[in-house]
C-alpha cells in the first residue's frame, strides 16, 4: 500500500515537472524568436533611415556602412544559464524515457 502511495507521488511530480519544463520550453523558444524577428525590424527600420538621409544628402553610398554585426552577449550569466537548461534537459529526457519504459513494461506484463 506504502509502495503504490509513493509510485504516485513520484509519477505526479514527474508529470507535473515535465508539464512545467514544456510550457518554459515552449514559452522561451516563442519569445526568443519574435524578439530576434523584432531586433531584425528595427535595424532594418534604422538602417533604412541612414541610407534615405544619405540620400538625400548627396552622401556616397557603401553598403558596407549599412551592415551591422551581431552584438556578443556571450557572458558567465548565459553560460551558467545554458548549463543549467542542458542539465535539466538531460534529467527530464531521463525521467520521461523512464516513465514510459515503466509504463512499456505494465503493459507488456499485462
Amino acid at each position: 500500500m506504502k509502495t503504490d502511495k509513493k509510485n504516485k507521488i513520484v509519477m505526479t511530480t514527474i508529470g507535473l515537472l515535465f508539464i512545467g519544463y514544456l510550457g518554459l520550453y515552449f514559452a522561451y523558444g516563442y519569445d526568443y524568436f519574435e524578439f530576434q524577428e523584432y531586433r531584425r525590424t528595427v535595424m532594418t527600420r534604422e538602417q533604412i533611415e541612414r541610407f534615405e538621409a544619405d540620400v538625400l544628402a548627396g552622401n556616397p553610398i557603401d553598403i558596407e556602412s549599412y551592415i551591422t554585426g551581431e552584438p556578443d552577449f556571450s557572458n558567465r550569466v548565459s553560460w551558467l544559464g545554458n548549463v543549467l537548461t542542458n542539465a535539466i534537459s538531460r534529467v527530464i529526457t531521463a525521467s520521461t524515457l523512464a516513465v514510459f519504459q515503466t509504463i512499456s513494461s505494465y503493459v507488456t506484463e499485462s
